[in-house]
């Protein structure tokens, strides 16, 4: 038995850093995004709804919570990918999560403290989320 051919059976591939989809479970990236498109549905729904019952400027504060909603589930998302694939142990994800709640808090200060968006109409809109993960989670294969 050849030295050179036992290290070579020995060395184990390398993980590339820069694709961490390779290592998320399928089963996680396809609920992931189907909570994703189901949070934009409901957001545009919430939003559809919200004209028709109380005009525009109600819709326009639905359609920025919700929108607001599908883009934290969005980073949500890609910060969770890169968790699994790196199995938490390469960056500092409670700093990470950290900073992106603190982002959202700060979107969500910005938008109601100018007045000119209804603190109602924009819950209702940010409601996109729960009610999309939740249906998404419903119509999920078992």
């Amino acid at each position: 038995m050849n030295t050179e051919d036992t290290a070579e059976e020995v060395k184990k591939p390398e993980v590339v850093a820069s694709a961490p989809e390779a290592e998320v479970p399928a089963e996680t990236n396809n609920a992931l995004s189907g909570a994703i498109q189901t949070t934009g549905i409901a957001a545009v729904a919430l939003s559809i709804l919200g004209a028709i019952l109380q005009g525009p400027a109600w819709a326009l504060g639905t359609a920025i919570g919700g929108v607001l909603a599908t883009l934290n589930l969005v980073i949500f998302a890609r910060v969770a990918a890169a968790f699994i694939a790196q199995k938490g142990r390469s960056a500092p994800w409670a700093v990470i999560g950290g900073l992106k709640l603190m982002g959202l808090f700060a979107c969500v200060y910005i938008i109601l403290s100018r007045g000119d968006i209804s603190a109602l109409a924009f819950v209702l809109g940010y409601g996109a989320l729960p009610i999309g993960i939740s249906v998404s989670s419903l119509r999920a294969p078992r």
